[in-house]
């Protein structure tokens, strides 16, 4: 689906998006106070990741990563250290990704769940497409199992 912003697991409690050369990392740890983190980086560059957000929800996180980028936040960060040729196209490149809706697979893929672009979640499963609330949708997240292999 265009403009939807798809998340893979990348380790336990750790999920990456990736569009041309950006990668969203969205990351959970075992912290009580700020357990949500999500960063950007450049995907095929060993460049440290620039952090966007620390919350302790899923649903703030997010906001806060979209108010950054609509907000301008890292205009003169650093993203905008490669140099002034390209710069506003790349930044552009990157702030495209938090504007669509981000879906992520849940366990044993019988179901997705959404952070819609407008605000709210939806989940997909076999019945169809139900809302839900914020903190079901960081429960959700929170609780998927650990990947294997």
């Amino acid at each position: 689906m265009e403009g939807v912003l798809h998340f893979a697991t990348t380790a336990p409690l750790a999920w990456c998006a990736r569009r041309g050369e950006w990668c969203l990392d969205l990351v959970r740890s075992g912290r009580e106070d700020l357990p949500w983190r999500m960063a950007l980086r450049r995907a095929d560059l060993p460049q440290e990741a620039v952090p966007l957000a620390e919350a302790a929800t899923l649903d703030a996180v997010l906001q806060l990563s979209r108010r950054l980028f609509a907000q301008g936040g890292l205009w003169g960060g650093g993203l905008a250290a490669g140099g002034p040729g390209g710069v506003g196209r790349e930044l552009r490149q990157a702030a495209d990704l938090l504007e669509g809706d981000l879906e992520f697979s849940l366990p044993a893929g019988r179901s997705q769940m959404t952070a819609l672009a407008e605000g709210g979640y939806a989940l997909r499963d076999s019945t169809g497409l139900h809302p839900i609330s914020a903190q079901l949708a960081d429960r959700l997240l929170a609780q998927a199992p650990q990947r294997r292999g």
